[in-house]
């Protein structure tokens, strides 16, 4: 797809699913090569293993939420966001505001 134009209103966006997990792997580790300037290596192959272990938990359990963005039937873009449970005052066990 280097020279085709992409036309915006072919775009599908979909929620990713468990089925979707070497799909995330994949493009996580293309970010992160290209971002950190890292060829592929043994380090890289132990990160696949453990993002998809990751994902495998975190997407079942809500903890990870992705998004893809499909063209012809193949994904062109990923999303992403991690979930943290922040505590907040209803949590703290203390005399707050006494």
């Amino acid at each position: 797809m280097s020279e085709e134009k992409i036309s915006k209103n072919k775009i599908n966006y979909r929620r990713a699913n468990i089925d979707d997990v070497d799909i995330l792997v994949n493009f996580r580790i293309r970010f992160l090569n290209e971002f950190y300037k890292h060829p592929e290596d043994n380090e890289t192959e132990i990160l696949k293993k453990e993002l998809k272990e990751y994902f495998s938990k975190a997407i079942p359990s809500g903890d990870f939420i992705a998004w893809l963005a499909e063209y012809n039937g193949k994904v062109i873009g990923t999303s992403g966001m991690v979930i943290w449970q922040m505590p907040h005052l209803r949590g703290i066990k203390s005399d707050l505001g006494r």
